[in-house]
């Protein structure tokens, strides 16, 4: 295959290109009126004062030399300001941007396939397929997830790059592939294994390695693996950043709670399972529980399912390479996510499969295509099984994207597709809470509690809720049953001190107040509580102090703004 012709965009067909563009657009139009969710979409985009400043030198300062969320993602965090610029506080520009990445997404697959294959069919199946498929909504409906439609989409141009410096050995072409995996890396640190990928395709299509001759060209095999190097040594970095942004977020499961062999057995069931997601992808949920316990039946059939395809691919590696490619392509890929590490408290997540389920597209459709060549099926029949699986996907695609209108609406859903749910019971109740349904949150937080008795983030909403009906008493026993567990919990703190406050316990409140900032210097809450502590006790220039330094952590904070006013007024009434 000539890959130099493959590039002129008049190779391209625009038809495939257009219904690509067409389809994926109606599959995701709706999410425009959603609402955002109170899952990370909160710490990510509408209560991050840097993000919803919009775009500035500070605020992208800011973004690269902080961790968020318990992870480092300065370009995700600058396309989130860009989007508040643009936009404002509406969730609906968010939900077009991602809309919009998805779509670009789809297309870079399909160029990147046709370019490197030359099988312009099989692409775009592949393609429309990535598009509409159920287990991917999560990455374009859920606005944090810009994440993942953002590192897919400089990976991809990557990938596009690295076979164009395959095709023509130009040094710039290939210091272009670093900056765009640099760039993938900064979205989210997914595409670690980039630089293997880069070796799956030097085997096929790039047929830079014999497919026959493996072995005894073991030279050739080190040399590209020396070509890589740059890009290993990158991808190594980010691995180490990552980790350590978890460790600091406290995101990184203890090694008691989650030992080594029960996140090997998760891993391996994970695996099969995210398969047969991908054949039958119903009851998706937001979170899947970690499992108490895996059954060895059910372990041993997992390893033979992964034992017995991973042989096959190997076997059939000469005849059909791509199968060899497109099942380690999906193996790799989610290693970085399969749970060897245990990130936070889930077993499985449907956003994890964003770029691995190209290698399994890759390996089912060229495999379908190989049968049907061999056996001479004629052309509109495969093209007719191949329109149908679409249009069901796309329809249950829409039916999974239409859960994800609100908060209530997704962890509602996720609850009946899910059991000892402990963490979907905390947000659902808190999308209960927001709507002012105080007992039904209570309910809920109870339930999370009976699941998993250690959950203080459940005693410190039961606090909040307490709060709200007036139980001062109440709500300051559940904070403090919330700081037994966790004393890293800047809120519980700043709540106590609210709580105390109200009771008329100002020396106690400061105290509390303090704590908080220990803990977390930028709350301009806790600098409000200060400002009005000090402001009760008549100490005005204090108060003053506490309150402008609220503003310098929040300028929008209308609290802070308000006591400045009144404390100015009373300073030029004791002048008078």
């Amino acid at each position: 295959m000539d890959l130099q012709k493959s590039f002129h965009l008049r190779n391209l067909p625009y038809y495939q290109i257009v219904l690509i563009l067409f389809v994926t657009s109606c599959v995701y139009f709706q999410t425009i009126h959603f609402d955002f969710i109170n899952y990370d979409d909160d710490g990510y985009i509408y209560q991050n004062q840097n993000v919803i400043s919009g775009i500035s030198t500070k605020g992208v300062v800011k973004a690269f030399s902080g961790i968020y969320k318990a992870n480092w993602i300065p370009l995700t965090l600058v396309s989130y300001m860009m989007d508040s610029t643009i936009f404002g506080a509406s969730p609906a520009g968010y939900h077009v941007t991602n809309m919009l990445f998805h779509i670009f997404n789809s297309l870079l697959v399909f160029f990147f396939l046709k370019i490197s294959t030359g099988r312009p069919w099989p692409a775009f199946v592949v393609a429309m397929l990535f598009a509409v498929h159920p287990l991917h909504v999560e990455s374009v409906a859920w606005i944090s997830e810009r994440k993942d439609v953002l590192s897919t989409f400089f990976g991809l141009l990557a990938l596009i790059m690295y076979i164009r410096y395959a095709a023509q050995k130009d040094f710039k072409k290939y210091l272009m592939v670093f900056f765009l995996l640099l760039c993938s890396l900064m979205s989210k640190p997914m595409l670690v294994t980039m630089p293997l990928l880069f070796l799956l395709l030097d085997f096929w299509p790039l047929q830079r390695l014999a497919s026959v001759n493996i072995v005894k060209n073991t030279r050739r095999f080190w040399a590209l693996v020396l070509e890589k190097l740059p890009f290993f040594i990158l991808s190594l970095i980010f691995c180490v950043i990552a980790i350590l942004g978890q460790k600091l977020g406290g995101a990184l499961g203890a090694a008691t709670e989650f030992p080594f062999l029960i996140r090997l057995a998760n891993a391996i069931v994970s695996y099969t399972a995210y398969i047969y997601k991908t054949i039958y992808p119903a009851n998706l949920a937001v979170i899947y529980p970690y499992p108490s316990h895996i059954s060895l039946l059910r372990l041993m059939i997992s390893v033979l399912i992964l034992t017995v395809i991973t042989c096959a691919a190997i076997f059939r590696h000469k005849q059909n390479p791509e199968l060899l490619v497109g099942w380690f392509w999906f193996l790799i890929t989610l290693l970085p996510v399969i749970g060897l590490i245990q990130v936070g408290t889930q077993a499985m997540a449907d956003r994890y499969t964003y770029v691995p389920l190209i290698g399994l597209f890759v390996s089912g459709v060229w495999g379908i295509h190989a049968l049907s060549m061999k056996f001479r099926i004629n052309g509109g029949i495969a093209a007719f099984a191949a329109t149908a699986v679409i249009f069901t996907f796309s329809i249950m695609a829409m039916n999974q994207i239409s859960i994800w209108n609100d908060s209530e609406t997704i962890f509602f859903h996720t609850l009946s597709v899910t059991r000892n749910n402990w963490a979907a019971h905390l947000n659902y109740g808190e999308a209960l809470m927001e709507k002012g349904r105080v007992n039904a949150a209570i309910s809920q937080y109870q339930q999370a509690l009976a699941i998993n008795p250690g959950f203080e983030l459940a005693y410190l909403n039961l606090g909040v809720a307490a709060g709200k009906k007036g139980q001062t008493d109440i709500a300051i026993h559940y904070y403090q049953k919330a700081l037994a567990i966790k004393q890293n919990l800047p809120v519980a703190w700043l709540n106590l001190g609210n709580a105390y406050f109200r009771k008329g316990m100002p020396d106690k409140a400061l105290s509390y107040y303090e704590t908080a900032l220990s803990f977390q210097s930028d709350s301009a809450e806790a600098y409000c509580g200060i400002g009005a502590v000090m402001a009760g006790k008549g100490d005005l220039n204090r108060a003053m102090q506490a309150f402008q330094q609220a503003l310098v952590v929040d300028p929008g904070s209308i609290s802070a703004k308000n006591a400045i006013i009144r404390i100015e007024e009373k300073i030029k009434k004791t002048r008078q």
